[in-house]
């Protein structure tokens, strides 16, 4: 594993060991530190990949590709650009103001809402980019896991309901 944070990189190395799992873990940033081809998973979890900017995420799948073992397989979880929270909040609020309602509504510090860059989270841009990069794409699955409205009463159970419906096969293009 890969962190810039120590104390994520002390975090993982315990739940590897708790797990008995062999994993490097490298203090560093993903998208400076050079990584000998011949890795065989590359994994990126909580939404780094929206936070990056174009250029960067760019970089990021290019590195990925150079670094990636034949028949390696790279694992990336963002969210949809078309997730309909994320929509309506484009439609209605101004971007000043998105960190400060999605810090009340999902609960958190605002320290912790970073800026996001929704303009690759489609299937079609994600695909397009990833091929740019010389990887090919070999599933892709859209996805709602839990809502973001948590901390407000009534609309988590709107939006899970949403999420539920949002399943039906009918309705896939929306996920």
């Amino acid at each position: 594993g890969m962190d810039f944070s120590a104390r994520s990189i002390e975090h993982a190395r315990a739940d590897a060991e708790r797990g008995g799992l062999t994993v490097e873990h490298v203090l560093g940033d993903y998208l400076a530190v050079d990584l000998e081809p011949g890795i065989d998973l590359a994994i990126m979890i909580m939404c780094d990949y929206c936070a990056l900017s174009p250029s960067q995420r760019r970089r990021l799948l290019e590195r990925v590709g150079h670094i990636l073992a034949p028949g390696g397989v790279f694992i990336v979880s963002t969210p949809n650009r078309h997730n309909p929270v994320v929509l309506l909040s484009s439609w209605l609020l101004a971007a000043r103001w998105r960190r400060h309602v999605s810090a009340k509504v999902e609960g958190r510090e605002l320290e912790h809402i970073f800026p996001t860059h929704y303009r690759c989270n489609t299937r079609k841009e994600f695909t397009e980019s990833a091929q740019r990069a010389g990887l090919r794409v070999r599933e892709l699955e859209v996805f709602s896991s839990y809502p973001f409205s948590k901390a407000v009463p009534g609309l988590a159970q709107l939006e899970g309901g949403l999420i539920w419906l949002l399943r039906h096969p009918r309705l896939r293009g929306a996920r």
